[in-house]
């Protein structure tokens, strides 16, 4: 047969009788498809083919595909209200105006809106949910308060108008001739397809409002009755009786073996003081002490809000107005005189009992009301105000923002309020203090004194000349003359004197202005300083434009910042007083009501207990009020102090100055961590359900509407807002974060340092870090949480109540708190058993609150409530975030000690609430983990036994044992199989603590019984990567970041193993450039955009920078190289065009924004299911411990000098084909999880080959087959033993057969079987998310050759693989 030569050698066979010119065609034909080919293929092998910079549809994430959902419903909302004015248009005759308005409104779609065209319900649900739900949502809120039915109107108006006509509705997928059933507009023009466009606008929002309205109602509605509808079964007498039987047993065998626990700690104080480390109560006798102790700590905390509420309110105002300048001839020297002089009328202390004290107080208060008319009169002139404001004006009733009036009066309405608060505990004041008190009321503020507050205040010389005349006057008139340094000596023991360091509102003395009372010795011992002179020798703080020695007035700046740090002063001391004077009336009605001779506080010492230091008395001092001079147990009275061992006053400022770098390290990867706020929040709901308390809309409004008021310091004209945040405090319900209150703890520590570690950490720059508005926010989204819980359960408590009080049966309660045992005694009823009915309204509402908040208390983390011994822990190098993981601990065995003692209560309603307690935990730690992983299969069409799969052979080890969901599948020779799923442990607060049920649940369903593997895998479960000890001891011993970082540097490799930084052969500048940019990446907040490149110095970016590359690449070089950019900005960078396509991949995986922003918004981060790699990784892994470990002590006895018995190699002989077996038996698990994962035999085969996996065929086959004896262990023996000093060793080579014979084919265990696939019969496709393959295989980057480089691709690949 004759043939034509092509041009790449090959030939084109043709017949004779076959026409010139056909055949001339064909050869053309054939040699231009040759030629492209070669030039296709020349391409991909070529400088400019980089896949990489190309993201294709099948490598598009979950979160990428959400990402460009919701952007796209974003951009639909208005070009859809603008393509149904242009259908509108069209309808009303016109036609070209409205076709013009729809096609712009197309283009501008087509240009904005990311395609989501063959990404699935992931890309659909969320562009559905913001293209109706953003208007929609706007309707709601509007109509909010309007009956449901009338709201249907504006709503479906509302969606009418941003609906799409294209959309499917639910009579096209499911009701097939429905009445929503829309038409199609392929084959439609002009008004006839306008019509049919707003017709199925229409349709599509009647569905939509309708399920905006509905779906809401009802899952509301299930969720608010189906708890209590289960846990009504509780309540029933028959069932009640039962339950409350079994739960009463259970909780009086737990205080059995709690009262055995007690009397053996008792008789083993040592043991005690071990376990007391250990618990919330410490060393204290019980634990309603300890929520004495704790009061106090909360009501002040309660005060220092108050203070700062209005400490921010005068100079966020002050600050305004000052910005604003004169008005009305106003100044701001006037504002600033009348401020103070409103706040602060007098600056000496008055004598009640001077002659003319009643003439100066009126001459004061005269001042004070011409004071605060000057201050109304600038709240009219500069508009802060309306125009009705006065001196008698409520200033809870002025709403603004700013108002000069509201802020001095509230601040001087603060003082004085506590000013009589104070006169209620006598007991704690001097004597005389209670009458000055009084008669300051409305007029004195504490002094302060840049010399306590300033380290950097040192006092000019023209002062320190007047201070010293001073003082010479006062030796004088006390009969002795001294010298100006003898008179200096004297002014230096007063700055030497502990003085009030306040800065942190935590008031030191209880006693104004002690520094200027009393001199400590010499003749002025006794003796008043209390003159102007030395006031202001000391840099005392007042607003007051007086002249100074030096002549030069005072600046406004100055003065205001002078009368804040009095204001805050004043009211910090009083806060102070208030919460000790409550806290030891607390102390003293607890040790009233304790049996006769088991009393805390005591008169006289018990028998026997003289000179053994067990007791101390307390100072006959107003210091301890009403328990002076008693006597109590040190450890007790430690307990109450808090008092715990500081390793700073021991290791000094260096190791403070470490504890600083601990708590920044870990602030900067919470707060200053975009995904750490989001998996806060989630977090903290997952506290709630756990006790029961579903979310319910109008709860959930009101607890963000008052964080948020928090958050944005607005309680300064909000007064309800203000009084209940207040409350919250007090009660302990916000502001208790657990990670937050342990970095802010470290921190603290370094800032109270001394020397540089306290100038470091106590500067404003490092303040303002911890106290910003993202840690603001971090606390925030835990807040939001706890005031629903708090305010859920008080609502379930009063409803409880009720419900009893209507049948009228007593609702008998026990007093838990301090308060509450006030409450009930003020009452004249018995505080351990009391008919809450019986209280007065506001008791009612006092003690139900303090129920609901000692109930949050108990039962959501908290970092007031953590042990001594992890608040220790914290202070070592070891450890990161340990206070959440022990208060999770705490919590959980709370919850179930809450619902025990609940469930066995005589009263029904009772044991209904702890039924509900129960189920809640129950749901939140099983049910609704299990039930979203059933959901993610349903809607994907995936199954448990491939995510098992993934967790034995692909899963990183902290998925191992984790809740998985699966988002992405894709078929693979007509299977679906599971592509990408969503761990849900990271949202899942008590996720960890069922981990080690799960593993060894997990083990038994993969088909283990045998007790020696069962035991091997609890070991693992406990010890092992991905265990108890990872998800549970490590967050208390294992290295703190910062530590770990240090650590890297000194090994020069990570934890894992993994070599790090340029080697002890480079230049030392080199290494310790690495060094220190290691550790200072541990410093650096998640949130920041970049790190340092600690491999790259700036010194080598000259010589790597490219020279002749475009301008996008190379001037990007640089930055690219010394700084490592982040994900999130570089993927911003590369969407945006700046830079580069090659900077499209990081880490191996290709760089989407949208699956970032996804990310960063909402927490949540994907896995990417890739079982080819992951077994690649395990076949060179195993293969490496077949080939060396396994044999390792075989030969080690091969090659000793000494005796070794033949017993002993046939020992090891065995024990490493055993150990070969058993890692064939991993490998073989592996393959089996790599078929169901969608690998063909022929892939594994492929991998197994390639990466030289000992005797892989008899491992595809299911037989094991190990490996013979090494030919070296005979070998040895005849080099070995033919000297003096060594000992030949004769192997029995036949009995070494022997045991390869026993073990050689053996069958490989039994797998379990895979689960067939469900067979699904579309339409419909119910699955949410589609394999990726299903569709065409778009790319969603722009690309003029795309499809000829996807031919290309695969045409090599075909060639390659010889197909």
């Amino acid at each position: 047969m004759p043939y034509k030569q092509l041009t790449d050698g090959s030939y084109l066979p043709y017949e004779l009788n076959d026409d010139p010119n056909e055949v001339a065609r064909k050869v053309k034909e054939k040699n231009l498809t040759i030629k492209a080919e070669e030039a296709q293929f020349n391409y991909l092998n070529s400088d400019k083919n980089n896949p990489g910079t190309e993201l294709i549809q099948e490598d598009v994430s979950f979160g990428g595909k959400v990402g460009r959902g919701a952007l796209n419903g974003l951009v639909s909302i208005p070009t859809e209200i603008a393509s149904t004015i242009g259908y509108g248009l069209q309808l009303a005759g016109e036609e070209e105006a409205g076709e013009k308005m729809v096609s712009r409104a197309k283009a501008v779609q087509e240009m904005y809106a990311p395609n989501i065209e063959g990404l699935g319900f992931a890309a659909e649900l969320p562009k559905a949910l913001v293209q109706f739900g953003v208007p929609g949502g706007a309707i709601l809120k509007a109509t909010k308060g309007i009956r449901k039915g009338a709201g249907l109107l504006p709503l479906a108006a509302a969606e009418f108008t941003v609906a799409s006509p294209d959309m499917e509705t639910f009579g096209d997928s499911f009701l097939p001739g429905g009445p929503t059933k829309t038409k199609d507009l392929q084959y439609l023009d002009g008004q006839e397809k306008a019509y049919a466009a707003l017709e199925n606008k229409g349709k599509v929002a009647l569905e939509g409002a309708a399920l905006a309205l509905g779906v809401p109602f009802a899952f509301a509605k299930t969720a608010q009755i189906g708890l209590p509808l289960i846990s009504k079964t509780a309540a029933l007498p028959i069932v009640g009786d039962v339950i409350r039987g079994g739960f009463t047993a259970a909780r009086e065998t737990g205080a059995f073996i709690g009262k055995g626990v007690d009397q053996i700690l008792k008789d083993k104080p040592g043991l005690d003081r071990v376990a007391g480390a250990f618990r919330y109560r410490g060393m204290l006798p019980d634990k309603e002490m300890a929520e004495i102790r704790d009061a106090r700590s909360l009501e002040f905390a309660s005060l220092i809000q108050a203070n700062k509420i209005a400490l921010d309110d005068a100079q966020d105002t002050l600050e305004y107005v000052f910005g604003k300048g004169d008005a009305n001839g106003i100044t701001s020297k006037n504002i600033m005189d009348a401020w103070d002089k409103a706040v602060f009328p007098s600056g000496e202390l008055l004598d009640p009992n001077a002659k003319n004290y009643g003439k100066v107080r009126d001459s004061l208060e005269s001042d004070q009301i011409k004071a605060f008319e000057t201050l109304v009169e600038a709240d009219k002139a500069y508009n802060l105000t309306g125009k009705n404001l006065n001196i008698n004006s409520n200033v809870d009733a002025i709403k603004t923002d700013f108002s000069l009036f509201r802020s001095a009066k509230r601040a001087r309405e603060t003082i004085d309020n506590y000013s009589e608060a104070i006169q209620k505990h006598p007991d704690l004041l001097p004597k005389g203090a209670m009458d000055t008190i009084g008669g300051q009321l409305g007029l004195y503020g504490t002094r302060q004194y840049r010399a306590f507050l300033d380290k950097n205040y040192k006092p000019s010389i023209q002062l320190e000349e007047k201070a010293i005349a001073s003082v010479k006057e006062a030796n004088k008139k006390s009969g002795k003359n001294v010298t100006d340094d003898e008179a200096r000596g004297q002014l230096q023991q007063l700055i030497e004197k502990p003085g009030f360091l306040n800065s942190s509102l935590n008031p030191k003395n209880l006693i104004e202005d002690s520094v200027l009372l009393k001199m400590n010795d010499g003749v002025l011992k006794g003796r008043t300083l209390n003159s102007k002179a030395i006031r202001e020798y000391l840099g005392e703080y007042s607003g007051r434009d007086y002249i100074s020695p030096e002549k030069t007035s005072r600046s406004l700046d100055v003065r205001k910042a002078d009368v804040a740090v009095k204001l805050k002063e004043t009211l910090g001391r009083q806060a102070g007083i208030i919460s000790k004077g409550n806290f030891i009336d607390y102390l003293d009605e607890y040790n009233k009501n304790l049996p006769k001779g088991k009393e805390v506080f005591r008169d006289v010492l018990p028998e026997g207990s003289a000179g053994s230091g067990e007791y101390v008395k307390l100072a006959d001092s107003p210091f301890y009020g009403k328990l002076r001079g008693k006597f109590v147990k040190n450890e007790y009275i430690n307990a109450l102090e808090k008092d715990s061992w500081q390793p700073t006053s021991v290791l000094g400022s260096g190791y403070a100055f470490f504890l600083g770098l601990k708590g920044l390290s870990q602030l900067g990867k919470t707060a200053y961590n975009p995904v750490g706020q989001i998996r806060n929040v989630t977090s903290a709901m997952g506290f709630a359900l756990a006790n029961g308390n579903v979310p319910n809309g109008q709860t959930m409004a009101e607890s963000f509407s008052l964080v948020s008021a928090s958050i944005k310091n607005e309680f300064g004209k909000d007064a309800t807002g203000k009084a209940m945040f207040e409350k919250y405090n007090r009660l302990g319900v916000v502001g208790q974060q657990a990670q937050l209150g342990e970095l802010n703890s470290l921190i603290d520590e370094a800032a109270a340092a001394s020397g540089f570690t306290g100038e470091v950490f106590g500067s404003k720059a490092l303040q303002g870090y911890q106290n910003s508005i993202m840690t603001k926010l971090y606390q925030g989204g835990d807040d939001v949480w706890r005031i629903f819980n708090f305010k859920t359960e008080s609502q379930k408590i009063q409803s409880m109540i009720a419900a009893s009080d209507i049948k009228g049966k007593p609702f008998m309660m026990k007093a838990s708190t301090p308060a509450q045992r006030k409450i009930a005694v003020e009452a004249g009823l018995d505080p351990n058993r009391l008919d809450v009915t019986q209280l007065s309204k506001k008791k009612f509402n006092d003690f139900v609150d303090e129920e609901a908040a000692f109930i949050t208390r108990d039962v959501v983390p908290n970092y007031e409530r953590v042990p001594e011994a992890i608040k220790l822990l914290r202070r070592t190098p070891l450890g990161n975030f340990i206070a959440y993981p022990a208060e999770i601990i705490r919590t959980s065995l709370n919850i179930l000690g809450r619902s025990i003692t609940e469930l066995s209560s005589e009263n029904a309603l009772m044991r209904a609430r702890g039924m509900e307690r129960l189920l809640g935990f129950s749901a939140t730690t099983v049910g609704i983990p299990s039930g979203i992983t059933a959901l993610g299969h349903m809607m994907t069409g995936s199954n448990e036994e491939q995510l098992d799969a993934y967790r034995r052979s692909g899963a990183n080890p902290w998925d191992k044992n984790a809740s998985l969901v699966t988002v992405g599948t894709e078929e693979i020779a007509g299977k679906t199989v599971v592509k990408e799923a969503i761990n849900l442990s990271y949202t899942m607060p008590y996720e960890y603590l069922i981990t080690p049920f799960i593993a060894v649940q997990n083990a038994w369903d993969n088909g283990v019984r045998e007790e020696k593997d069962l035991q091997t895998i609890a070991y693992n479960a406990t010890l092992g990567d991905g265990g108890v000890y990872d998800e549970f001891f490590k967050p208390f011993m294992g290295q703190a970041m910062i530590s770990q970082r240090a650590m890297e540097v000194y090994n020069g490799r990570t934890s894992t193993g993994y070599e790090i930084g340029p080697g002890d052969t480079a230049p030392w500048v080199d290494r310790a450039f690495f060094g220190f940019s290691h550790i200072f990446n541990g410093l650096i907040p998640t949130i920041s955009p970049a790190e340092i490149n600690a491999d790259v110095p700036p010194w080598q970016l000259g010589k790597i920078t490219p020279g002749g590359e475009p301008a996008s690449a190379k001037n990007f070089y640089g930055i690219s190289r010394s700084l490592n950019v982040k994900d999130l900005p570089m993927a911003a960078l590369q969407a945006s065009g700046l830079v580069d396509p090659r900077y499209k991949v990081s880490k191996k995986n290709q760089l989407d924004l949208y699956g970032e922003m996804f990310e960063a918004m909402s927490g949540i981060k994907t896995v990417k299911v890739d079982m080819k790699k992951s077994l690649r990784y395990k076949a060179i892994d195993l293969a490496n411990k077949i080939n060396s470990d396994a044999g390792k002590n075989l030969r080690k006895l091969s090659r000793t000098n000494e005796y070794r018995s033949t017993e002993e190699f046939e020992y090891n002989y065995e024990k490493k084909i055993q150990q070969q077996m058993k890692l064939a038996e991993e490998l073989r698990v592996a393959m089996q999880d790599a078929k169901i994962l969608g690998l063909s035999q022929q892939e594994i085969n492929k991998i197994l080959s390639d990466n030289k996996v000992p005797r892989w065929q008899s491992l595809v086959r299911g037989s094991f087959v190990p490996s013979l004896p090494n030919p070296n262990l005979y070998l040895d023996q005849k080099d070995f033993g033919t000297e003096r000093n060594e000992i030949r060793n004769i192997i029995d080579q036949q009995r070494m057969r022997d045991i390869y014979g026993q073990y050689k084919g053996r069958p490989l265990p039994a797998l379990p079987p895979e689960v067939p696939q469900v067979p699904r019969t579309p339409p419909p496709d119910l699955r949410a998310f589609p394999s990726s393959r299903e569709g065409t295989r778009n790319s969603l980057t722009p690309q003029s050759n795309s499809a000829g480089i996807s031919a290309l691709r695969q045409a090599e690949m075909n060639k390659l693989l010889g197909i």
